[in-house]
């Protein structure tokens, strides 16, 4: 019953991060290391960073929605902040700190608790075509919550998509002109 729940969760982010209420997504592919047992393996990742709250010169500040699979597949499934300072030079540095629900599938990978939290520091570039790519570390922990808290970092390369579907179909209907005029 516990997997159900968690799967059916699992897919309400997913649905709930739809591209149209999104500014872009970042898949990822990397390295988990956990810390003191467990099994390292590698892990999958999409994130989803909204479109920000709070625009600044350099600082944007967002809600975003975060899945990662290992090898071993221990899921987690979080939502929190996502900050991002860019410069014009196309160099940016992101950070989050995304609470959220970790089940080890493998016992070795335990985290001590349910509820874990995750932050993240990347660093990337945002290329001339709006691709970019970018490497994170990241951190999951119960934060102390329990007397067992061994986390688990993960290296991640990711590639990140701008979801900008909305704005250019409304660009599209705006460049159409009627061939015939219009009547009155």
């Amino acid at each position: 019953m516990k997997r159900h729940s968690f799967t059916r969760s699992v897919l309400l982010v997913c649905l709930l991060a739809t591209p149209a209420a999104s500014q872009e997504m970042m898949l990822g592919v990397g390295h988990a290391d956990y810390a003191r047992q467990g099994t390292d393996t590698g892990i999958l990742s999409a994130t989803y960073r909204h479109t920000p709250f709070y625009q600044g010169d350099k600082l944007a500040l967002s809600f975003g929605a975060h899945v990662s699979v290992t090898g071993e597949s221990d899921v987690y499934v979080a939502a929190g902040l996502y900050g991002r300072w860019a410069w014009p030079s196309g160099w940016f540095v992101d950070l989050s700190l995304m609470p959220g629900l970790y089940d080890a599938a493998s016992p070795g990978n335990d985290l001590g608790t349910t509820l874990n939290f995750r932050s993240l520091l990347g660093v990337g570039y945002r290329f001339e075509n709006e691709r970019i790519l970018s490497v994170a570390v990241s951190h999951k922990s119960n934060a102390g919550i329990d007397t067992f808290n061994p986390g688990v970092d993960a290296l991640l390369v990711r590639y990140h998509v701008p979801l900008k579907h909305a704005r250019r179909t409304r660009a599209r209907r705006q460049k159409i002109t009627r061939p015939w005029p219009k009547s009155h």
